[in-house]
């Protein structure tokens, strides 16, 4: 029986939730799906080598509940650990949930209920983020998308940087997974697959309804301290413009400029609280910046690269002062907040 003839009762989602020290928030995001008013489900727990009680969390759902499929694997990251999700889920659709977060007791229903009425074979919500007591921001993809749009035009949006990568707020239908995984060891791995899990289908369809409470963690894996994640954020973005370049030549200008938004932070930390783990990287950056000064907007920049990159072009030795001078002065935390704000 395909997808497609399946009753909403009859299509099974695999959860992937991906586990790595955060057992203060895992039980909270298992039991909120555990306990979804759709109950044909597969929850994958992957243990990436967390060196916490999440392990001992993670057996113990699996005694209480047959749907549970625990996996204990050597720590690889977020990327690793949801590869291997992917590699066993038996479901008719794919669902990522990240282990800090937690989604409302009757998302799936919702949400199946949207994909049969549409076909869809993405159908994305709205979520919520929170600090796990107040609501911060709300969004609203179906304002903006109506029900139903083309996943060619999402992918151009996450392209142009106008819909951020995220995974979490979807269902996918399970072929939308079947040549794509994830780069491993790498942060902000979303940014370099998901582009081309929307680009693969016809139609998403978008609920309006803010299912997903996304939580504010200061110790998740974008938040720690790690200088590499700078590179990282880069080189995906650099991805999706070469992408771009390749398949929709239309939106490159608008893409490059993002894509140099994000060197130039990386380039920003270079000179200052990163220089011995970046100083590597220095000339690919300067040469990415530099040669694609021309086929930049600045209209498509946040006021704070649009203010850096134009001293950086100015130049290069000014640049480099102006970073000393920002990073060491006293507004060196509203600078650093600010740039957090940007990755």
């Amino acid at each position: 029986m395909s997808i497609g003839t399946k009753t909403n009762s009859e299509l099974k989602i695999s959860v992937i939730i991906p586990v790595y020290k955060v057992e203060d928030y895992l039980k909270q995001c298992v039991e909120s799906v555990l306990n979804q008013t759709y109950t044909n489900l597969e929850v994958i727990l992957i243990d990436d080598g967390s060196p916490d009680s999440c392990p001992d969390i993670c057996d113990r759902y699996r005694e209480k509940d047959s749907r549970v499929i625990v996996i204990h694997q050597k720590n690889g990251g977020i990327s690793s650990a949801r590869n291997a999700g992917l590699d066993i889920a038996t479901g008719d659709i794919i669902s990522f949930v990240d282990s800090d977060d937690w989604i409302d007791l009757d998302m799936f229903e919702q949400m199946i209920k949207q994909k049969i009425k549409t076909g869809a074979a993405i159908v994305c919500c709205d979520w919520v983020i929170t600090d796990g007591i107040e609501e911060h921001e709300r969004t609203t993809l179906n304002t903006k998308y109506g029900a139903m749009t083309s996943g060619e035009r999402v992918s151009r949006e996450i392209l142009m940087g106008r819909i951020g990568n995220y995974l979490w707020n979807s269902l996918y239908d399970k072929n939308c997974w079947e040549d794509i995984r994830f780069p491993v060891g790498r942060v902000f791995e979303d940014i370099a697959v998901t582009f081309l899990v929307f680009e693969k289908v016809k139609t998403v369809a978008f609920l309006d309804a803010s299912l997903y409470k996304y939580r504010i963690n200061n110790n998740g894996i974008t938040r720690v301290p790690n200088p590499l994640k700078y590179y990282d954020f880069f080189l995906s973005h650099k991805e999706q413009y070469e992408h771009t370049c390749k398949f929709y030549p239309d939106i490159a200008k608008e893409c490059c400029s993002h894509t140099v938004g994000s060197a130039i932070i990386l380039y920003f930390h270079a000179c200052t609280d990163c220089k011995r783990e970046l100083s590597q990287y220095i000339p690919e950056i300067r040469e990415f910046i530099d040669f694609h000064k021309n086929t930049i907007s600045y209209k498509c920049m946040p006021k704070v690269q649009k203010f850096t990159l134009k001293v950086y072009y100015l130049s290069n030795t000014l640049f480099r002062v102006l970073c000393f001078i920002l990073y060491k002065s006293r507004l060196q935390k509203l600078i650093r907040y600010i740039y957090r704000l940007f990755f």
